[in-house]
């Protein structure tokens, strides 16, 4: 496997969360191991753990990392409260 080039910390972090999530999303929880996280990102299995403790802290960072994703640009900044409304639900659905 090659290694991808050194990251700083947050940047990694960020990479390992969005990673989490497409695994969760395309194959399950079951396919989550730090094998497969790590092969995803293109590190060593060793390397999650040096920016996260344990698999537990990973899937909270995927959460907070989907938290983030879904509130992107929440509320919309113009237009009426409903429209707004429906706008940000119609801009999820895509």
């Amino acid at each position: 496997m090659a290694t991808r080039q050194r990251q700083p910390t947050g940047e990694r972090r960020k990479q390992i969360a969005a990673a989490a999530l497409k695994i969760l999303e395309e194959r399950g929880a079951t396919a989550l191991t730090a094998a497969e996280l790590a092969r995803a990102v293109g590190i060593a299995d060793a390397t999650l753990f040096r920016h996260f403790r344990s698999m537990d802290e990973i899937v909270v960072a995927a959460i907070d990392h989907m938290h983030e994703l879904f509130f992107a640009e929440f509320p919309p900044k113009e237009g009426e409260p409903l429209e707004r409304l429906r706008s940000f639900f119609l801009s999820r659905l895509k």
